[in-house]
């Protein structure tokens, strides 16, 4: 609310309002005016403004120690400002270079990496290569090794196949040969055949009596007209027995 610009601004000041203060400041032209403005200034963290301000005001008034000691400790302020300012972007650039320098070494170990396994798959298909050269001739010879016992075998068995043919063709000749050589055996009446026949359907399980009898007939002397008679006896007594 003051209408002094003087007393304004160092109410300005007070209230940490430093930008207005400096704008009040202005006006004031001597020393005094100067030096505040450049407090002002330094406050608000305009130090260039605020060194050339404390210059001013030693321009009015050399012995001012005051304006000398701030405008010392603010250039001392830029001086390290700058300092900082310069090393960081020293870091800045090493973090650069190094980060360059990284991905360059990652691409070449990348390079080297894929060369390498470019390499070793190279050496791995020339060994499978080579290896398949290697079991192909094996295989081959193995495959007609194979072949060789086949044919061998198939011939074992058409050879053996032959003989047991030739061994049956003579073994039915020997057998043709042998009834040739044979006499015919008489034949039998075929009302007598007939009969011998039904009565070979008819028999049933001899009895001790009846074994006794073949015993005993077999016993008979080869007297075919005796032995004739007595075979009809013998029959005829067996169909007897039966029909009882």
């Amino acid at each position: 609310l003051f209408d002094s610009s003087d007393w304004k601004a160092v109410a300005l000041y007070k209230a940490g309002k430093y930008d207005e203060a400096s704008e009040q400041l202005k006006k004031d032209q001597t020393a005094l005016g100067a030096y505040n403005q450049g407090n002002a200034l330094a406050q608000a963290g305009h130090l260039e403004e605020a060194v050339k301000a404390y210059e001013k005001a030693l321009a009015s008034n050399p012995n001012d120690a005051d304006a000398k000691y701030n405008k010392e400790l603010v250039e001392k302020e830029l001086e390290k400002q700058k300092q900082e300012k310069e090393q960081q972007k020293q870091d800045n650039k090493e973090k650069q270079e190094k980060q360059e320098k990284q991905d360059k070494q990652n691409g070449e170990s990348k390079d080297d990496q894929q060369s390498q396994q470019d390499q070793e798959k190279s050496a791995e298909q020339k060994e499978s290569e080579q290896k398949e050269a290697e079991q192909k001739p094996q295989q081959s010879e193995e495959k007609k090794t194979q072949q060789q016992q086949a044919d061998e075998q198939k011939s074992e068995q058409s050879q053996a196949s032959k003989e047991e043919e030739q061994k049956a063709a003579e073994e039915a000749k020997a057998k043709e040969a042998k009834q040739a050589e044979k006499p015919e055996e008489p034949k039998e009446p075929k009302d007598e055949k007939a009969k011998s026949s039904a009565a070979q359907v008819k028999e049933e399980p001899m009895t001790e009596e009846q074994q006794a009898n073949e015993q005993w007939l077999k016993r008979i002397p080869d007297d075919p007209a005796g032995l004739l008679k007595r075979k009809f006896k013998y029959q005829y007594s067996q169909r007897h027995h039966s029909n009882n």
